[in-house]
């Protein structure tokens, strides 16, 4: 139970027995009604108002991999499973590939109610993800830092880069170095910020609609680069005699 709620319950029973027994002796029974209705009301208030702020408090936890650290709290956290894990030294902090640039620097209040979890002694202690999402930061025990563009991990060229794209050092994940080293790569992530997953996604959506299009013919589609866009043009064809012209079927507008 919430502790907030289990407090809040406890005190006010309590007050409504001492209040109503006293009443027993010294009030008519339609002024002990009264009386138990407002205590009744004011306990209902009181639960409910211990449970929101306690919720609250609840749901300031940073997500996962975070990297946290209170005010005036020399301990710097990692967030793991909704539980904060202290990162020891700092030789242990830089050894595994975190940056100073990375803290989240938060109210101490807000630290101090997250739920502790186990010190974390080695680098082998990180926890590698089921999955990483689209467009997240990682990166090893190396300089290196990498987005996710779908399967693939690209590698960001610069610094000046990360933060011109719009990223946050803060939203790196450290992840194990040898889980970073097995991600499929990609191409370099330069200043043109641009992923490349939707738009190979776009380009088979763009052929499929083609062959539905053309059903029984040969078909092929046309990428014609327009500098901020590109258009897909459909050709079908029996292949034997010159493909026919379907026309322009789709537009990709680059990031």
């Amino acid at each position: 139970m919430n502790p907030y709620l289990k407090l809040a319950l406890g005190f006010s029973a309590r007050l409504v027995v001492l209040t109503v027994s006293e009443g027993l002796h010294t009030q008519t029974g339609k002024v002990k009604r009264k009386i138990t209705a407002v205590l009744r009301s004011f306990l209902c208030f009181w639960a409910l108002s211990a449970f929101v702020v306690g919720s609250f408090v609840q749901a300031q936890v940073p997500p996962d991999h975070s990297i946290v650290q209170g005010q005036g709290n020399p301990t710097v956290y990692l967030i793991d499973g909704g539980k904060k894990r202290s990162l020891g030294s700092a030789e242990l902090f830089e050894a595994c590939g975190f940056t100073w640039t990375s803290i989240r620097m938060l109210p101490r209040s807000q630290v101090d109610a997250i739920q502790v979890g186990a010190p974390f002694t080695a680098c082998s202690d990180l926890t590698a993800p089921s999955q990483v999402p689209d467009k997240q930061l990682i990166k090893g025990k190396s300089s290196a830092f990498y987005v996710m563009d779908g399967v693939k991990k690209r590698h960001i060229i610069s610094p000046t880069v990360l933060t011109g794209c719009g990223f946050s050092w803060q939203d790196v994940w450290v992840l194990p170095d040898e889980y970073v080293q097995g991600l499929y790569s990609g191409p370099v992530f330069d200043a043109s910020c641009a992923f490349t997953a939707p738009y190979v996604a776009w380009q088979k959506q763009m052929q499929d609609l083609c062959k539905n299009q053309h059903s029984g013919f040969k078909v092929s589609v046309e990428f014609k680069d327009l500098g901020s866009t590109v258009d897909a043009q459909c050709w079908y064809g029996d292949g034997f005699n010159t493909p026919s012209n379907g026309g322009v079927i789709g537009t990709y507008t680059k990031p």
